[in-house]
Formats: structure tokens, sequence, C-alpha cells
């Protein structure tokens, strides 16, 4: 079939053009949607996106520019609310996790969005660290993200900057043998007797409390905590002896906006302490009634505390107050609340016991309380408007026990109050705290592992959560996806898996520090760049100044890679070369096996046969130095008390008349045994020598035996009979000189 010419196809209606659509816009585009669907649209925009979008053209820009565009986007991208959905339950409890920093939408949405691509995508590393040597019990973190560990064990609180590692020197200890900042000696700065403390900070200024096991208090403030350089000393300050408690001190608080401290003792009594001076103000309790105090918790601010009692009661205070005077309180009976579940009678071990205690303030007479109990299933709100009271159980008994608990109470107008809840099983779950709704907003599988959850954070961008076996999780606080996981492993390796016991997050939302057993690990949210605008290696990003930091990264960057190939290079050289050697020794080893016609299990067997040789051929040399004394003896006749087996046989044959011949061949046969040492040639004479023997043993020599040293008793003997002999010898000359004489 021939083709059409193109002058014919010109015709068809698809090249064919409108006279009015050349003259007027296009009437199909974005700029003519209405406002709703064009803001439904741009909700699925990111920041980027949408700044992209507002230079499209003027109309774009002012759509963009509206707040209420990205509030739809922040909505939609963080919890999923859409701007179309119509008003629900659904939609309503989702908006309970909503709470605004930021001033504008805007700055809200774009804040939000970098720090949650900052946690899921920097590739900084974590830094583990051990500030005290022995389990951590609490820890405070400061503005310039310096942390503050304490250690019940030692009775002391390290300094340690966690994004370095560095641990500085001299520890804050409340012991009284000097100025509260030690050095490193562990006789001075060691308390040993300390059962509870609480670090909180003002600046760089840091404040301990410290309650012991004999029931003192002590406080300690130190200006410029974290300045090594300076010789600034803590201010160590000891509550009276009379004033302090009649059992070990259990919980402490120091509220630094009031200026007080709060120490609940075994004893049964609260007492609040002035914090610059320590001056006991007042006590509340029974110290008769045998109750101890565990737990308490506080807004002195409003003027109330709460603590919890052994027998799982708690027990609400009002009345304090600071005013002109000073810090001022009034003796009141706290509001008591029953135990809100029953526990077996007639065992006073089996009372519940409270594991957390927290004050929601609500109105000037509206309080509510969230109690939790150790390895229980439900968590307790129990609200007091004046004298009445009501108690309300949340929480799920098929998910094991409640092991941790984050109250997120609302600080301002508007916003809503929830709780999250960690059990057992791995499960996190949140509640409405002040709807009449006791059913989980959201409840998801933290840990698939099933390993219960022990400690959790969360700051308006991220939920952390920190598990028994040292993990640690960080999820989207609104869609509650995980974005960032942190091992075990990064605390100790190859040690055993120690639970999380606390989890902070700084102010600006982006350092992270975790605690577990005597280790701490903290992580930093690097900056990511976006991959946008900028063209190939950045060549059209526009400005001088913006070319040259481009340029200038640039050349760092490759100057970076340069000093990582020649380290690779260095470190292949250096394994080369060890390579090399070994497979040359390994060659060597190979040829000498070969020359031998051994393999190497034959090899192994005839090296241990020599070791086993020359191990019997040590010992054999040992007993023959052993027996040397047997041959350090004179036979001369002069008695001796050393004398061993042999010579006694060798006299009582001499005295039975034994041939001298036979002592001769009892000698040399001695003499050339191989398990006897060989005779010095001084003490060897022929056999044709005289003295009432003809052997070696009795021959004359004014040599000494090698041995002699060795037997002083022997050495006495020899030199007496030697000195008997010279003398009968000069005795002997003289009458055959005389006998000449006469002849």
């Amino acid at each position: 079939m021939p083709l059409r010419p193109i002058r014919d196809s010109r015709k068809d209606l698809l090249f064919q053009k409108s006279p009015a659509s050349a003259i007027h816009p296009c009437n199909h585009g974005l700029d003519t949607l209405p406002s709703e669907t064009l803001t439904h649209i741009t909700s699925y925009l990111d920041p980027f996106e949408l700044y992209a979008f507002a230079r499209v053209c003027s109309a774009f820009n002012a759509h963009v520019t509206d707040d209420h565009t990205w509030r739809s986007a922040f909505l939609l991208n963080f919890f999923g609310i859409d701007s179309i959905e119509p008003e629900s339950d659904k939609r309503t409890l989702k908006s309970l996790l909503l709470r605004r920093t930021e001033p504008t939408w805007k700055k809200e949405y774009v804040v939000r969005y970098n720090l949650r691509r900052r946690w899921e995508r920097s590739r900084t590393s974590t830094v583990a660290h051990a500030p005290v040597g022995s389990k951590i019990f609490k820890i405070h973190v400061l503005p310039t993200n310096a942390l503050l560990a304490s250690s019940l064990v030692f009775g002391i609180v390290a300094r340690s900057v966690p994004l370095t590692g560095k641990v500085v020197r001299g520890n804050l200890s409340p012991s009284n043998l000097g100025t509260g900042i030690f050095l490193g000696n562990p006789n001075a700065e060691f308390v040993h007797d300390v059962t509870t403390c609480d670090i909180t900070s003002d600046g760089g200024t840091g404040k301990i409390a410290w309650g012991f096991n004999s029931g003192r208090v002590a406080a300690m403030t130190v200006a410029k905590v974290m300045d090594v350089t300076s010789k600034s000393a803590g201010k160590l300050v000891n509550c009276v002896v009379g004033d302090q408690h009649d059992g070990p001190v259990s919980d402490m608080i120091w509220d630094d906006r009031v200026g007080c401290i709060l120490s609940a003792g075994r004893d049964g009594l609260v007492k609040l302490w002035d914090a610059k001076t320590l001056r006991h103000i007042i006590a509340w309790g029974d110290p008769h009634a045998g109750n101890p105090c565990v737990k308490l918790s506080a807004a002195l601010t409003s003027g109330l505390f709460a603590v919890g009692m052994g027998n799982g009661d708690i027990v609400i205070h009002r009345g304090i107050r600071r005013d002109e005077d000073g810090l001022n309180a009034s003796v009141s009976v706290g509001h008591t609340v029953a135990c809100p579940f029953e526990s077996p009678p007639g065992d006073a071990s089996a009372f519940p016991v409270i594991s957390a205690v927290r004050i929601d303030i609500q109105a000037s007479d509206d309080v509510s309380l969230l109690v939790t109990y150790e390895n229980h299933p439900h968590f307790y709100r129990v609200a007091i408007t004046g004298e009445s009271q009501e108690i309300t159980r949340f929480g799920d008994s098929s998910c094991g026990s409640i092991t941790a608990v984050l109250p997120c109470f609302a600080k301002k107008p508007g916003e809503a109050s929830f709780v999250f809840v960690g059990d057992d099983f791995g499960w996190i779950s949140v509640y409405p705290w002040t709807l009449h709704s006791t059913s989980p907003i959201k409840r998801f599988e933290a840990n698939q592992g099933c390993f219960g959850i022990s400690s959790l954070a969360y700051n308006n961008v991220t939920l952390v959560a920190g598990y028994k076996n040292g993990v640690v999780d960080a999820f989207d606080a609104s869609a509650f996806q995980r974005i960032r996981s942190f091992s075990a492993l990064e605390f100790r390796p190859g040690g055993p898996p120690r639970p999380i016991s606390a989890i902070v997050v700084n102010s600006n939302k982006d350092v992270l520090i975790v605690s577990a057993g005597d280790q701490i690990m903290a992580w930093e949210a690097g900056f990511v760049r976006h991959g946008g605008r900028g063209g190939v290696r950045g060549r059209h990003s526009g400005g001088k100044m913006r070319a040259k930091t481009a340029l200038n990264t640039k050349g760092y960057t490759q100057l970076e890679l340069k000093n990582s190939i020649n380290e690779s290079l260095s470190l292949m050289k250096h394994e080369q070369e060890y390579t090399r050697r070994a497979h040359s020794r390994a060659r060597r080893q190979n040829a000498n096996l070969d020359e031998l016609g051994l393999n190497e299990a034959e090899a192994i067997d005839y090296l241990l046969m020599l070791s086993r040789d020359e191990a019997l051929e040590r010992e054999g040399q040992s007993s023959h130095q052993s027996e040397d004394g047997i041959f350090d003896l004179d036979f001369d006749g002069a008695p001796s008390s050393s004398r061993s087996s042999s010579n006694s046989e060798y006299s009582t044959s001499q005295a039975s008349g034994t041939p001298p011949e036979r002592h001769s061949a009892l000698a040399s046969s001695l003499h050339s045994s191989s398990h006897f040492p060989a005779i010095p040639r001084s003490l060897s004479t022929n056999s044709s020598t005289s003295a009432w023997g003809g052997s070696s043993w009795g021959a004359r020599s004014t040599g000494t035996s090698p041995n002699a040293a060795r037997s002083p008793v022997a050495n006495s003997a020899s030199s007496a009979a030697l000195s008997g002999r010279q003398q009968e010898e000069e005795d002997l000359r003289l009458a055959i000189e005389l006998s000449l004489r006469e002849v």
C-alpha cells in the first residue's frame, strides 16, 4: 500500500491549530484547578519539591506561600491525615500525637523533614565508652552535650564527652576528705554507702543530691563542671546529724526552679531541704507505721508531690511554696490513694512494688497520677479533684507485664496527652491520657525477637526504644516506622547482652545517648546532602561564593580520597609481605619434611619423643647431682655423722677383713659406672699405692674434692685425718734419721 505524502498527513486533525487556541492561554492546566484540589495534590510533595514548584510561575508561588499548603503537606506526610478527609474519630486519634513546636507550618514541616532525613540517612558512627567502671545508675546531659554519669557502687559522678568518648579527669564525690573533685585516688573519693542520687544542672553548673545508707543527705554544686583548665572545686554541704533519716535514703529529687531538695527514706518520712544550705524545713509521714517510702514524684512549682509507699499506696502532699521569706511548707495530712489492685493477704513480701509515679497538673485543683507496678500488666490513672478520686485502668494482660512507660503530658493549650507503654513481649502501645477510651491509639511490634522493652524516649520527631538484649531502635514519631537500628555489639563485642537502662535525646533532637550496664553509647545525626539542583559535580550551583565553596569541598574530597588510597595501598603492601613470609616459611617446612621422609603428623610425634627424652635426661642429671653427697666423705677412719649406707657397707667390709683387692675392684666398678659422676684425677692413683687399701678412695692427695664445699662435716674430718698422717710421716722420718745417725 503506497504511503500518503507528507502534505496530506498535515491535513489531519492532529496537525490542525485553532485560531482561538493560538490567542488565548491553555484552559486545561494545573492553574485552572480549584485551590482545594491543588492543595490536595501538592500535599504529597516534600519541602524541596514544594520550593521547586513555587519557581514555576507566580500563581504557583502564591499557592506555596500560603501556610495552609504547608500544613496540608505536613499532616499528610507525617500523620497520614488527608486535607479532604472528613472529620471522624480516626482522624481525631491521629491528631492526638500532633505537637507543634515552630511558629509556622512551613518551618515545622521543613525542620521535621530535615531531622527525619538526618536520623534515617546519616552515616555517622556510634561512640562507646565506660565513664565510671561500674553499673551506671543515672545520666544527665548538659546543654553542651556533655554527660554526667553516676555510680552507686563507687559513690561518684563521672564527667565525659560522649560524642568523642573522652572521660574528664577527676570525679565528683561526696567524700568529706576533699573539696568534691578528686583526681583518681580511690581511697579518698570512693564512698560505698551511697544509696541514691539525683543530678540536675543550670547552664554549666552541675548540681548533685546524695542519699546514704546511714540516712545522711548531702548536696554538691560545681560551677563550670566541665571546665578542666580552671581549679574550680565542688561545694559540698552535709545535713545536720540530728536531721538525717533514721534509715537508708531510697529516692531524691532536686528541683532547681524552687531551690529545694526532697528525700524519701525507708523510715517512712519525706523531708524537705533548702538546696543552698541543706537546712531541714519540714517532714511528712509516720515513722512508726513501718511503711517505707520507695518512689518520689514532684511538681514543686505547683506546690505538691507524691510518694509511693512500700505497701503499694500513693500519698499526695500539698502546701509547698516559696515567697519573700524563703521556702515554706505547711504540715497537712496527705491524700492517700490505696493500691488499685489487691495483693495476696497475709504475706508482707507479696506487696506490689511501685516502679514509677508521674504527676500531671491539669488545673489548680485537678491532679492526675500515673502509677505503674513491677510485674503487672496494667497502669493506672488516678484523677483527683478536691477530695474525690477516680481510678482508670489501662493495659492488656495478653501483652505481658509492663516494662517501660513514658508519659507525654500536654504543656501548651490545645495539645493532647498520651502515654507510650512497652511490654515484656516487645510491643509498644500508645494510649490516650485524657479521653475516656482505654484502648490504645496505636500498637505495633517494635522488637521482632520478642525481647522486652526496657527504656523509651520521645522527642516529637523520633521514638527511641531500648530492649533487654541491648538493641536500640529509632522509629518515626508519627508513622512509627523503623528508621534506624543500633546493634548491641557496638557496646562490647563478645560480651553478654545487657538491657538498656536509660535513653536521652538532647534538646536539638539530633544527639542520642544510651546507657547499658557500665557503657555509654552516643550517636549524632550528621548532615545529609540533598541530591537536587547543582548539575554534574556542582557546575551549575550558581554564585561566586557557592562555586568557591563547591571547589574547596571538591579539593578536600580529592585529598581525603588520595589519603584513603595511600592508606589502602600501604595496608595491602604489609598484608602481601606478611603473606609472602608465611608462605615462604611453609615451603621451607614442607621441604625439610620431604628430606626427612616424614609427614607433618610423624614430625610432631618425633618432636614429642625428643622432648620426652630430654626431660628424662634432665631428671637423671638432677638425681645424679643429689647423689653426689654419697662420695663427699673421707674413709680414713675419721668419725663423720653424714655417712651413707654405702659408706657403712664399705667400713663393715673393711672391719671384717675384706682383702684390699676387693675394695679396689669395688672402687673401680663404682668409678666406671654411668650412674655416678667421675672421680677427679687428683683423687685417683694406681693400684700399687700402699696404705691400708690400694684403692683410689684412700689415696693421699693434697687436692680437694669438688664436692668438699657441700659437706663441711666431711671436710673437717678429712683435714683432721690428713694432719694425723702428716704427723706420723714426720715421726717416721725423724726415727729413720736417728737410726741412720746411730749406725
